[in-house]
């Protein structure tokens, strides 16, 4: 049934028919060979969810194996395929009917890790850096926020090392970074006279 007909041809490998019957006449012994075919159906493979892309459509015979890639976007990784726990590639047999050669495949975002901290470091647990929404995943918007510590300023915000953060209040999550709410010691001037 996975079949076509594809023509007759003559003893000189030439199709003399593309008909399932013809009429011929007889002028000597001749011989007619039917050719077939594997039927070639579509294997299509869509995007259900999440960001990414997935290897377009292909058309492949019955029975054949073909590959089906999906490649996420920045941020994202393979959740998993529509009838398959893999996250990979897939390998499919085509098969003879449409609805078994959909996929889908579904992306999920990165998990993040996003750690907080306060320089002096020894300020942590006063200050209580945190970050909102936790846990965040990439592409969140999150904001930062510290408690004041008496006897100290706060100074600035840094991603890393160095790098300030211009906006505490909408950081864009990039991928895993460290966060640092900087304190400055506060500094008094005492004025000692003498009567």
């Amino acid at each position: 049934p996975y079949l076509e007909f594809k023509g007759w041809k003559n003893e000189n490998d030439q199709i003399v028919s593309t008909e399932t019957s013809f009429n011929f006449t007889v002028t000597g012994d001749t011989t007619f060979i039917a050719t077939f075919d594997t039927i070639a159906y579509d294997v299509t493979a869509t995007v259900a969810a999440g960001e990414g892309t997935v290897t377009a459509s292909v058309n492949a015979k019955y029975g054949r194996t073909v590959t089906l890639t999906a490649t996420p976007a920045t941020g994202w990784h393979v959740q998993a395929w529509s009838n398959t726990a893999t996250t990979d590639a897939i390998n499919v047999t085509v098969a003879a009917t449409t609805a078994e050669n959909t996929y889908t495949v579904s992306f999920e975002h990165d998990p993040v890790t996003i750690t907080v901290a306060t320089d002096p470091a020894a300020l942590a647990a006063q200050a209580s850096p945190a970050f909102t929404p936790d846990p965040a995943t990439f592409g969140d918007e999150i904001a930062l926020s510290y408690t004041e510590v008496e006897g100290y300023t706060f100074a600035n915000w840094t991603k890393g090392s160095s790098d300030a953060v211009a906006d505490p209040a909408h950081v864009t999550v990039d991928g895993d970074a460290t966060y640092t709410a900087h304190f400055t010691i506060n500094t008094y001037t005492i004025d000692v006279t003498v009567n």
